[in-house]
């Protein structure tokens, strides 16, 4: 019983507070206040939606709310099941070895010595042999 009257003395002062007249002032339209002003025009805050529509939109509200509870528990769930990443370094990755062909084909000719300098040559013309009648 003391819970209801203490329910019902917290909403009183809100319902209070909408029965307030709301006026439009300035030369712009752009200031509101709650005392009349000079040039100012009071604001129509009736809710113009009937009680079903009212009804409606608290339950939409109230299955959107449901619905974001579920989604951020869902949420929660997968951040914490996820696997923390690793270390991470700033300096470069160690060059991988190539990996050697298997495939048989042209055979591997020896690489010169690192000590010996690279000279290129042009390869010599064959030549064509001629058969005589």
């Amino acid at each position: 019983m003391r819970l209801a009257v203490l329910g019902l003395a917290c909403i009183l002062p809100v319902g209070a507070a909408w029965a307030q007249p709301i006026y439009r002032c300035g030369p712009d339209g752009r200031e509101y206040s709650q005392t009349p002003c000079p040039g100012g025009r009071l604001l129509d805050l009736a809710d113009p939606r009937s009680a079903a529509q009212r009804a409606e939109a608290r339950d939409v509200a109230a299955r959107e709310a449901r619905l974001a509870t579920r989604l951020e528990a869902q949420r929660r769930q997968a951040e914490s099941s996820a696997k923390p990443p690793g270390a991470a370094s700033l300096s470069p990755r160690p060059a991988q070895k190539p990996v050697a062909d298997p495939s048989p084909g042209k055979p591997k000719t020896k690489k010169a010595a690192a000590d010996e300098p690279f000279i290129a040559t042009v390869p010599r013309r064959s030549k064509a042999k001629s058969t005589s009648p």
